[in-house]
């Protein structure tokens, strides 16, 4: 009974080691997490209490809230601005937070970051009386609780919103979160502060992307006559470097580049020598953003250049030449 027992054990044993083992295998196998640090490309706060008021070249940013008894409210909000251009929409998310180091703290309160879809404010313009509007509903909401500490929002579904959208410029704005009769104050360091190591910042952690890369069909070609070789990289990403490889009937390959355009598109002009099966394939270089990428190859056939009569007037110049003086000869007299 005791064998039993102990085999059993065992069986279980093994079942829980191998189910887990293939998680093991993909776990080790995934790409690993690429980080991208941005910096405001414009930050400022506005104060309903100074409307038409201007802090842009601040090195302080600030977030408050003031309601007491009969006291009209009174806020201070902080927008932030961060240029995404060199993001590319394909890449794989895993996190995107918003950090301020928060020089002082007059009380522990909430503090939301909202996102905005107007990027048309200026730094050094910016007041409450011309403020763009937030959305209502917080993209995530942090206590900020001490002085002297860094606080980080998760705006990872603003930047997919940017993203997708292709724009390039993200939006968001801090505000307070609180209701009732309250005196919160809250000072961050500003991408003007002194300290640069203390400035706002927005940490992006992602996973590469594995792109695609197709060629279009080519088909029958001319000798020695122009035409156009194509295909597609996907997501669509401008700027990206595609090295093709052309092989001619003999097995001797060229090498050209390409660069894609916004909607991921490349081409390039060329000229095939000889008459047969040529081949051509495309690679894309992995980057910072993008794996390395290779297409399938596609062949296409090449014949003889149809002659037209400048054609025929080249390689026959001399019947021509011929010709034309039997025609003096028997017609013109001399």
């Amino acid at each position: 009974m005791i064998v039993r027992q102990q085999v059993l054990i065992f069986f279980l044993f093994f079942l829980v080691v191998a189910s887990t083992f293939p998680l093991t295998l993909l776990v080790c196998s995934s790409s690993s997490v690429n980080t991208k640090t941005l910096f405001p490309v414009r930050d400022s706060y506005v104060d309903s209490d100074e409307g038409d008021h201007n802090f842009g070249e601040q090195g302080r940013l600030q977030v408050y809230y003031y309601k007491w008894l009969i006291i009209p409210l009174k806020e201070r909000v902080t927008y932030l601005m961060f240029n995404l251009s060199g993001i590319p929409a394909g890449i794989n998310l895993m996190s995107a937070d918003l950090s301020l180091f928060a020089e002082s703290a007059q009380a522990a309160f909430n503090i939301g970051v909202h996102y905005c879809s107007d990027d048309s404010w200026e730094e050094t313009e910016i007041t409450w009386n011309n403020k763009p509007s937030w959305s209502e509903q917080p993209s995530d909401i942090e206590h900020v609780s001490s002085s002297n500490n860094w606080f980080s929002w998760n705006i990872k579904s603003d930047i997919e919103t940017v993203l997708q959208s292709n724009d390039t410029l993200l939006t968001v704005v801090l505000t307070p979160e609180e209701s009732g009769d309250k005196d919160l104050t809250a000072v961050f360091c500003s991408s003007e502060a002194e300290l640069t190591e203390y400035r706002p910042k927005l940490v992006i952690n992602y996973y590469k992307a594995q792109p695609s890369l197709s060629m279009s069909p080519i088909g029958y070609q001319q000798q020695n006559t122009a035409f156009s070789i194509s295909g597609s990289f996907s997501p669509a990403q401008s700027g990206i470097v595609v090295n093709l490889t052309i092989t001619d009937p003999d097995g001797v390959t060229t090498n050209e580049v390409a660069e894609t355009d916004a909607e991921g598109h490349f081409s390039i002009s060329f000229v095939a020598n000889k008459i047969g099966i040529w081949s051509v394939s495309a690679e894309s270089e992995g980057d910072d953003f993008f794996e390395r990428a290779t297409s399938d190859a596609i062949r296409f056939n090449v014949v003889e250049k149809e002659k037209t009569w400048v054609d025929l007037v080249y390689e026959y110049w001399w019947v021509f030449l011929i010709a034309a003086l039997i025609i003096i000869f028997l017609f013109i007299p001399f």
